[in-house]
């Protein structure tokens, strides 16, 4: 889990590509024989990664939060909820191309579109 936290903390993220990530992560958190992973290692071992248990642990959240137990702050006797949304590039194969399309001028990777929905009365 440092992996994924350490590779996704930087500030200048949109300024290094994945493989210059790993290559600065392997650097200062491990001794000088162990070789950097490569993009594609990396790439594997995310796309095996189970994420239930933050799904599960986000719907308890919500769920309590949402319930009758406690009260909800309200703008002029409504609810207010902000919503954003981009594109994220899905690795290169038939099956997400097929369930997700492509998006932009010249598509060519699978893109899925994802959005979230935020209450801006309530942390």
């Amino acid at each position: 889990t440092s992996l994924c936290i350490s590779l996704l903390a930087p500030s200048d993220m949109r300024k290094t590509n994945l493989q210059t990530r790993l290559n600065l992560y392997f650097a200062h958190n491990h001794n000088e024989e162990s070789e950097p992973m490569s993009q594609q290692a990396f790439s594997k071992l995310r796309s095996q990664y189970d994420h239930s248990p933050f799904v599960a642990m986000h719907k308890a959240i919500v769920n309590k939060k949402y319930s009758a137990d406690e009260e909800l702050s309200m703008w002029d006797g409504y609810h207010l909820l902000g919503i954003n949304g981009s594109f994220l590039h899905l690795p290169r194969t038939e099956a997400l191309y097929r369930e997700f399309g492509a998006h932009g001028q010249k598509p060519q990777c699978p893109t899925a579109g994802v959005s979230i929905l935020f209450d801006v009365m309530h942390s």
